[in-house]
């Protein structure tokens, strides 16, 4: 309750004048992902900045729980993450590395405690459908994890280190340089956790929960000439995590994850002509162990290549068309994976316009279809208008049919694999208002969501579960987001709120989904006065279900948790930051019988060079 009361003083909070902002709805800068800058108009886009994610001293997941509205269903802290983007699945939520798909192909989903993301200069989310720009799974929405390319002369180091409570320690390490013609970057991240925190009404720790991970990546450009351009990225990702037990007589089991992206990328601009082709590979492999006393594992990994050509031709000043050509060949491969051998094409073929009738105002619109080997894939369309009405307001309406294509394993796992699965398929609309006073913004959308076709994996008479076509959903909600900086002589400070409402029920029963919470709350204040900075995040997640009969007795609490943050910054070059978790040492779960930590400490040193 306490951080309800917070979040509505933030709300009642008058702007003085504006200041640099951590969090946007704008992209100002030159991403690789070029659709997110072209054809977003009619939806709302978040852009958490690199500031923000600089001063972070956490996971992914703890970092979007106070940043977004996406919910997430957490097996224990540091343990596997599930997104839930308005009250969808967290197979219905794409997850994007500059501008190319990364959820998993054989789960669906992307695992967020497992993506690092300190090596990012900016992370955008989309809320509402994307299947014509991104494909399968972008349905309740889009997270992107955008890199930049910087064509200035600059030398830059920045090394991070931070130790904490449980035996956490983190550090990261970029290098950034560049001149008219080159780009090179280059990010190490390492993280480690004994993850061994109490458990109040427990007489031991959480066992079992230790976990390590680390992560490389590069970015290197080459500006050819005034027209040319060439780019390469790579991210490597490697970790070994064990699976807290529920009981301290449990096997201790562990999971090993490691995944490689690489990505070619040609762009021309010559004025009215933008053409982008990427050339890419992309690596995911696991290795599960059930008793680590044991030699006795499963594994599987999949080999992506992949060939994607974006046009955007401008025809005069109010119109543009552009188009999208994409091929991907997956092939799977493991020593122990329960999967057939597979070898599976996908080609898809998009067209999009633009029309503009002054700044700001316009309307938007793209169809797309999708071949695949093995499932039929519906024809695609979105389209959106929106209007600037005054210098204060701004409306959009934005409408789309998308889809989320089977798995792997939904396809081709023994037993229990269906090779005539369809895909899910959605239509959704979402109409937004935006007011805007200076640097102050307040943003409102309601939407409306239906989903056909829904895979589940169902027990047979077999003895063995298998995957079917079997719910329809409908889904209906709110999303409110206010913004507001200022700043009175040396003391500048900056807070946002948001609260999403959605309602997810299954037409058949009449139930709500499970872990999708009716009610979420987020958000934070930032105070800075000289050297010295100070914030407060928090979030509020309401009750959840967690049987599909919604039996109370099967249920998640309400909770609300606050983060607060001390900083100083000794010069230009040294900052030291003091964080506390869970200010309040609430007891709570994420997860049935998954308990989370209570209060904790972390220290952050950031130097820069």
């Amino acid at each position: 309750m306490k951080l309800i009361y917070f979040f509505i003083i933030g709300l009642c909070t008058i702007p003085a004048c504006a200041q640099d902002s951590l969090i946007s709805s704008e992209l100002n800068e030159l991403i690789i992902d070029n659709r997110l800058q072209t054809h977003n108009n009619s939806q709302n886009l978040r852009i958490l900045s690199d500031s923000l994610i600089d001063k972070s001293a956490e996971t992914l997941t703890d970092f979007l729980l106070t940043n977004s509205p996406v919910y997430f269903k957490e097996n224990g802290a540091g343990m596997v993450s599930s997104p839930s983007f308005r009250g969808t699945t967290a197979q219905q939520t794409s997850v994007l590395w500059n501008g190319i798909e990364i959820n998993s192909l054989l789960l669906g989903q992307s695992d967020f405690n497992s993506l690092s993301f300190k090596e990012y200069d900016n992370i955008a989310i989309k809320a509402g459908g994307g299947s014509v720009l991104y494909g399968s799974g972008a349905i309740g929405g889009t997270i992107h994890l955008n890199n930049t390319v910087q064509f200035t002369p600059h030398f830059n180091h920045q090394i991070q280190l931070s130790a904490g409570s449980f035996d956490t320690y983190r550090a990261n390490y970029n290098v950034s340089a560049g001149n008219n013609r080159w780009f090179v970057q280059a990010n190490y991240n390492h993280n480690q956790s004994q993850n061994d925190y109490e458990i109040k009404g427990r007489d031991w720790k959480n066992t079992n929960g230790e976990y390590e991970n680390h992560s490389l990546s590069t970015t290197i450009a080459h500006r050819i000439n005034r027209y040319n351009e060439i780019q390469f990225l790579s991210n490597y990702y490697q970790d070994e995590r064990h699976f807290s037990l529920l009981s301290p007589y449990q096997n201790k089991s562990k999971y090993q994850n490691e995944t490689a992206r690489n990505l070619l990328i040609w762009k021309l601009n010559n004025h009215r002509l933008i053409s982008n082709l990427r050339l890419g590979y992309l690596y995911e492999k696991f290795k599960y162990t059930e008793n680590i006393n044991t030699n006795s594992y499963s594994d599987g990994a999949v080999n992506t290549w992949l060939a994607k050509h974006d046009l955007d031709y401008q025809i005069n000043e109010r119109l543009s068309i552009s188009s999208i050509l994409y091929y991907k060949n997956h092939q799977n491969g493991g020593e122990k994976s329960s999967l057939e051998n597979v070898n599976q094409n996908i080609f898809s073929a998009a067209i999009l316009a633009k029309y503009t009738w002054k700044e700001n105002s316009g309307i938007e619109a793209g169809l797309k279809r999708e071949w695949a080997d093995n499932y039929d894939s519906p024809m695609l369309f979105s389209a959106g208008w929106y209007q600037q009405f005054s210098k204060h307001y701004t409306s959009k309406i934005h409408l789309s049919k998308n889809f989320r294509a089977p798995t792997l394993n939904d396809i081709y796992w023994q037993p229990g694999g269906n090779k005539d699965l369809k895909p899910e398929n959605s239509f959704q609309i979402d109409w937004g208002h935006t007011i805007s006073i200076g640097k102050t913004t307040l943003q409102a959308n309601v939407y409306w969501m239906k989903i056909d076709d829904m895979i589940r994996w169902l027990p047979t008479s077999g003895g063995f579960w298998a995957a079917e076509n079997t719910e329809k959903v409908e889904i209906k909600g709110l999303e409110v987001d206010y913004h507001i900086p200022w700043k009175i002589n040396s003391l500048s400070t900056e807070a946002n709120i948001g609260y999403t409402f959605n309602e997810s029920i299954n037409k058949e029963t009449g139930k709500l989904l499970v872990y999708t919470p009716k009610h979420k709350i987020f958000g934070g204040i930032n105070l800075s006065f000289h050297d010295f900075l100070f914030s407060l995040q928090g979030y509020y997640n309401g009750k959840v279900y967690t049987s599909a009969e919604n039996n109370e007795q099967s249920t998640i609490k309400p909770y609300g948790i606050l983060h607060a943050r001390l900083g100083y910054k000794f010069n230009e070059f040294v900052s030291l930051y003091f964080h506390i978790k869970n200010l309040t040492d609430s007891q709570y779960e994420n997860m049935e019988n998954r308990p989370m930590p209570g209060r904790n400490y972390n220290v952050q040193l950031i130097i820069n060079l």
